[in-house]
């Protein structure tokens, strides 16, 4: 028995890049500036710990040694523009290299009407829960799990939580890569590839 899902919905989108380290000072902000002047207004705003811009369709958070570039959704239009996007602030970086990137989804999934995902995840076993209510003493009436794995070259971190309607669950997940950044075609071949192995892999559950 597998997960009965027959809709899927990306509420947000996220890739967050990891560099050796990141000078604020040096955020070359016209180059930001430029690559969406055809688009609207850009905004920047400058906070002790860090920058933060607002572009039309997402934003971008420079804090530390990261960036993390947003979007509400992940249609077609989205995944152009989150690969663009994480491409322009990276290069608006000077003198920084990158030592690792990943992509992070938010969504939900909704499965036939009859499943019961929290009872579904309590009877499949990924979790002794008759063991742990023997410990508490108590019955476990809900359960959310996480899970971590290396699979299609990547580092895998799943969150499953049933959601309020029984046959819903909601999941947050992050794909992680050891490696530099690639061009922009590459990144969002990567961001269609993987967000389709996300759901591949939650069928299989």
């Amino acid at each position: 028995m597998f997960m009965e899902i027959i809709e899927h919905k990306i509420h947000r989108a996220n890739i967050t890049v990891v560099f050796d380290s990141v000078d604020c000072d040096f955020i070359r902000r016209n180059i930001i500036r430029t690559a969406f002047s055809d688009k609207g207004e850009v905004i920047i705003t400058d906070f002790p710990e860090g920058v933060i811009v607002i572009f039309p369709g997402g934003d971008a958070n420079y804090q530390g040694n990261r960036l993390a570039i947003n979007t509400d959704d992940l249609h077609s239009n989205e995944i152009e523009l989150l690969s663009k996007a994480t491409i322009v602030m990276q290069t608006a970086i000077e003198e920084s290299n990158v030592v690792a990137y990943g992509f992070n989804f938010e969504g939900d999934c909704l499965c036939t009407p009859k499943f019961n995902v929290n009872q579904y995840l309590i009877d499949k076993g990924y979790i002794d829960c008759n063991r742990i209510g023997n410990r508490i003493k108590a019955e476990i009436i809900r359960l959310s799990f996480r899970i971590g794995f290396y699979k299609y070259g990547a580092k895998f971190a799943i969150l499953i939580d049933p959601a309020e309607e029984p046959n819903r669950f909601i999941f947050q997940c992050n794909i992680h890569f050891d490696s530099e950044l690639p061009e922009q075609a590459e990144l969002k071949d990567g961001l269609e590839k993987y967000s389709g192995y996300l759901i591949e892999i939650m069928e299989m559950l």
